[in-house]
């Protein structure tokens, strides 16, 4: 079979008419084999055809560059949508030759890495990654690092509202050891016999202890709702 035609027809067919609906943008030569940004090396294929042109590529290739790429695709295929075309087959045949290539990557220190001097920047807006030069400025709109847009935001902390009985109660409750682990009733209730009056702020009512300041918005008296 004649991998190299079949992917020369694949990218002439999106080069012409390109992809509609989830889109993903394909290097046409790898940057690992050593293409280029440039929009002429670029087309605009669907999930499942950059999952295939990377697959063919691998096939034409036989290389760590490529093995790896298709490693990373399958890996992903989860998160971008397009589970259904990942056979297991298939996939482990791609994880057993890309484990053959991690001891040699490993290996390698220094200047002979190849991922000697270089960094992952990525652009969360664009949901892209690229490697750069440690040397080189970071461009705007990109930050250091590697599929950022995946990180999930902490959720905002809210500040309690803390009323004055419930802040009077729990003063009272702190003052003696006996009533720091169990729900005290009766008599050691700190509020037993505190006298109390009813306030209201027109919508809700709530009581108001001795000793505590009324509330903004509340006036005294009980609202009937």
């Amino acid at each position: 079979m004649n991998y190299q035609n079949i992917y020369k027809s694949l990218i002439t067919k999106r080069q012409k008419n390109p992809a509609k609906g989830y889109t993903e943008k394909h290097h046409i030569l790898p940057k690992s084999l050593g293409g280029p940004d440039d929009p002429t090396n670029l087309v605009v294929l669907s999930g499942r055809e950059h999952w295939v042109a990377h697959l063919l590529l691998y096939k034409i290739h036989r290389n760590s560059q490529t093995v790896h790429a298709c490693n990373m695709m399958a890996m992903r295929c989860e998160e971008r949508g397009i589970a259904y075309i990942k056979s297991s087959r298939l996939y482990e045949a791609i994880r057993i030759e890309h484990a053959k290539h991690i001891g040699q990557w490993t290996s390698k220190k220094g200047k002979a890495n190849s991922q000697y001097g270089t960094m992952w920047i990525c652009n969360i807006e664009l949901e892209e990654n690229k490697k750069i030069s440690k040397n080189d400025i970071i461009p705007e709109g990109w930050i250091k690092g590697r599929n950022k847009w995946n990180i999930k935001p902490k959720p905002l902390k809210r500040n309690r509202v803390v009323s004055e009985e419930t802040r009077f109660r729990i003063s009272q409750a702190m003052k003696g050891k006996n009533l720091k682990h169990k729900r005290n009733t009766g008599k050691n209730n700190p509020m037993y016999g505190k006298s109390y009056k009813w306030i209201n702020n027109s919508i809700n009512n709530k009581k108001l202890f001795s000793g505590c300041e009324l509330p903004k918005d509340f006036i005294f008296g009980r609202k009937t709702i």
